[in-house]
Formats: structure tokens, C-alpha cells, sequence
């Protein structure tokens, strides 16, 4: 048997439990009307977690030299970074290019980015001073709500949600005098929050205190959905 062959068999006999089962799942009686509901709960939950981005630049004339720059300062600010307990630290990311401009001899540039999260925003926002002094370079700070805390509301947030689609589909089969019948297909999303919110911020002098910082809330939601069959009254 060819590899060719092989795979393409593989591939079929993966598929068949998934079409058997397809085919013994029940079909609506012809007498049946099929809603699709969704309904979504939501609350508003603290933003409890703070991120910043900075990042360490050098230039030099060759990438060797640029990248050995950023290999000796941002260590420094790694075990900076260490010395708060409340505060955690990663770099995700990091890039040498060259830089090209008229009548100047070509460079090089390296960044690399330095990412702290912390719910203690004090901590993270002193921290934050000390790092400049050390000739880090701010690029975001962002308010967000944290994995933990979607986590606390999803259930709760679930239960809701697929309440008032029960809730529902029975006003609705009570409307047309029907009765609910069947519930199938039903998919629950993952508790989602919108976006970050940014924290205006302006580089500031060392002696100058933290800004302050009020993260405020956002919008946390579920959304549920589900094939309803209506029956008629026996």
C-alpha cells in the first residue's frame, strides 16, 4: 500500500464514527418547529490586572553589536523585575533589522520587549519608574481583567444565560401553543471581556511619584445558543 493510499484510509476511517454518530442522532418529527435561540448574560467585573509593555532599544553600526547591547541591559531589568514578588515578568518578543536612511551609513536596531503583569498596581507602576531609570521605554500600559477573574463569573454567567434561553423558548412555544418538545445542539462560549483599556501615560522624571491608576470595570458575558423542537399540545 502506498503512503499515498495509507493516509487517504487513515483519513476515512477517522471520519466514519463521526458520520455514524450523525446519522443516530434523532430527526425532528415533520410535525416539529425548530427554533435557533441564543441569549447572552452579562455583568460588569473590575479590571484587576495590569499590563505593561516596555522595551529595550540599541542601534549600532553591525546586528552583532546591537543585539549584545540589548543582552547586557535587559538582564538588569529582568532581575529588577524578580525583586517584586506581586509583579510577573516575560519577554515575548524580540527583533534586529537593519536601518537604512539617505546619505547616513547603514545601522542596526534591536528591541526587545519586556512585559509585566501585576494586580498590585502600585507595585507594578513603581516598578515601572525604576525601570526608566534604567533606560527602558514605554510602549503600552493597559487595564485588563484577568484569567482568574473570568473564570470566578463564567459558570455563574453560564447558569444565566441558558436560563433565559429556557425562559424563552418556553414564552415563545406558549405564544404559538406549542410546547417545548427537544433541546439539542447546544454551545456555551467561553466568558469573554472586551478589550483592554490603555492608561494614559507620559514618561516622567525619577523623583516624580506613580501615576495614579483606576482601572474601572468591564463588561464580562456568556453566550449560549441551542436548537429548540416545538410540539404541539398532545
Amino acid at each position: 500500500m502506498s503512503h499515498r493510499i495509507a493516509l487517504a484510509f487513515a483519513a476515512l476511517l477517522s471520519a466514519l464514527p463521526a458520520a455514524v454518530r450523525a446519522a443516530d442522532e434523532p430527526q425532528p418529527p415533520a410535525a416539529a418547529t425548530i427554533l435557533d435561540l441564543s441569549e447572552r448574560a452579562e455583568r460588569q467585573v473590575p479590571r484587576d490586572e495590569l499590563v505593561l509593555l516596555l522595551r529595550v532599544e540599541a542601534t549600532a553600526k553591525t546586528a552583532h553589536d546591537a543585539q549584545a547591547e540589548i543582552n547586557r541591559r535587559m538582564p538588569a531589568a529582568l532581575d529588577e523585575a524578580k525583586k517584586v514578588a506581586a509583579v510577573k515578568a516575560e519577554t515575548p518578543a524580540m527583533s534586529v533589522f537593519e536601518m537604512r536612511e539617505p546619505n547616513k551609513p547603514p545601522a542596526w536596531r534591536a528591541t526587545e520587549t519586556l512585559q509585566l503583569r501585576s494586580k498590585d498596581f502600585g507595585a507594578a507602576l513603581a516598578l515601572l519608574g525604576r525601570l526608566e531609570e534604567q533606560g527602558l521605554l514605554v510602549s503600552a500600559l493597559n487595564f485588563d481583567v484577568s484569567r482568574d477573574a473570568l473564570k470566578n463569573v463564567e459558570d455563574a454567567l453560564t447558569a444565566e444565560a441558558l436560563k433565559r434561553l429556557q425562559l424563552r423558548a418556553a414564552a415563545i412555544a406558549g405564544d404559538m401553543g406549542l410546547l417545548v418538545d427537544h433541546v439539542r445542539s447546544v454551545q456555551i462560549g467561553d466568558a469573554g471581556a472586551p478589550g483592554p483599556r490603555p492608561l494614559m501615560y507620559a514618561a516622567r522624571a525619577a523623583a516624580s511619584p506613580p501615576p495614579a491608576a483606576e482601572a474601572g470595570e468591564a463588561p464580562v458575558s456568556v453566550t449560549v445558543s441551542a436548537e429548540v423542537w416545538l410540539m404541539p399540545k398532545r
